[in-house]
């Protein structure tokens, strides 16, 4: 089911997970990428705890801030959320 809570968490934590990943492999700390980004560090760390969901516009900051495209982040997510299924 699409909007179970489960689903919700498993997606945000691979969100998170993903990110996180990202972030790393560009040696940045969660200040720096949010100071990047433009969104509080508050929030992302909210983001990066799986704590918080992102719109689109952040998302998009967010991967403007990295180099990345939001293909980099998104695509795994689909697979790890269907796989929680499977627990």
């Amino acid at each position: 089911m699409v909007n179970d809570k489960n689903n919700k968490k498993e997606y945000l934590k691979a969100l998170a997970n993903n990110i996180k990943a990202k972030r790393n492999n560009k040696g940045f700390s969660q200040e720096k990428t949010a100071w990047l980004s433009g969104i509080s560090y508050k929030f992302f760390q909210d983001i990066e705890g799986g704590k918080k969901d992102l719109t689109t516009y952040n998302l998009w900051k967010l991967c403007m801030a990295l180099d990345i495209s939001p293909n980099d982040i998104l695509p795994s997510i689909r697979e790890e959320c269907l796989n929680a299924d499977d627990k």
